[in-house]
């Protein structure tokens, strides 16, 4: 800067604290001090309604545990309460009752029948919901090892093990056969090769369309027996891409290649193990 412009600089600010002096004359305490916080109280409102909004629109996701959830939740009510924000249990119980699941929605009824929400505490609130989510996870267990249990027992009845004919029929657990074999004999074409069987009884996913298969290695996996007691050679194994309803695509696993299958099939019991 130049002399000038310093010279001028300088006399700018003695008149803008000779101002400043002036209007402080002129303020008593009470009003001072009004103006000093009016900036730090908008601060705080703008950020309560921040707050607020977050605090309204948080709903507990389907694989979210219930500890995940109080704790994201009491991490905003906590926030809201250092900016000023008078929040009772009572109001946290609500939202949180009225944001969770519809797996939730006997114990949520439950609770609301025989609790008063205006006494309970959020601990509370917590430990019975756990109690109930403890109980949901304990069923599902239970039902995957009834199902897992069912698929031990057919593979070791060897009378229920299916029979897969070269004419293309599998015989399934005793009831009516059903015909895989394509109109004149014919292997699966366009579409029709993506089609698959769900089997019960089959020990394993198979598949005859070599195309089908993602880097498929030939090797020797054992043989598959047919209705006639005849055998044919598994001749590789590997996964298959697929195309989901979704558009996404994912992997059928551990596929068996037997070119003499006219027919996909996917074996339930592979499937429950997966």
């Amino acid at each position: 800067m130049t002399n000038n412009q310093k010279n001028a600089l300088r006399d700018a600010r003695k008149r803008d604290k000779k101002a400043l002096f002036n209007i402080y004359q002129g303020i008593d305490e009470t009003m001072f001090e009004k103006n000093s916080f009016t900036g730090v109280d908008k601060a705080i409102r703008v950020r309560l309604q921040i707050l607020r909004g977050e605090f309204e629109s948080l709903a507990i996701s389907e694989t979210e545990s219930i500890s995940d959830y109080f704790t994201k939740i009491l991490v905003i009510v906590n926030q809201m309460k250092r900016q000023g924000e008078i929040i009772e249990d009572v109001r946290v119980i609500e939202k949180i009752l009225r944001s969770l699941t519809s797996k939730f929605e006997h114990a949520v009824a439950a609770i609301e029948e025989s609790k008063d929400l205006n006494t309970m505490s959020i601990d509370q609130l917590q430990s019975s919901l756990e109690v109930h989510e403890q109980r949901m996870k304990k069923k599902t267990t239970l039902s995957l090892e009834h199902m897992l249990q069912a698929k031990m027992s057919i593979q070791e009845d060897k009378k229920f093990e299916p029979e897969i004919s070269r004419s293309g029929y599998n015989r399934g657990r005793g009831g009516r056969d059903q015909n895989y074999q394509c109109e004149g004999g014919r292997g699966l074409e366009g579409d029709q090769c993506s089609t698959w069987y769900l089997d019960t009884g089959a020990s394993n996913h198979m598949c005859g369309n070599k195309e089908l298969f993602v880097e498929l290695k030939k090797t020797s996996y054992g043989d598959v027996t047919f209705e006639d007691s005849s055998k044919v050679a598994v001749q590789g194994k590997c996964n298959i891409l697929i195309k989901r309803k979704n558009g996404n695509h994912g992997f059928i696993y551990d596929v068996y290649y037997v070119s003499a299958m006219k027919s996909n099939i996917l074996s339930l019991g592979q499937l429950l193990e997966k």
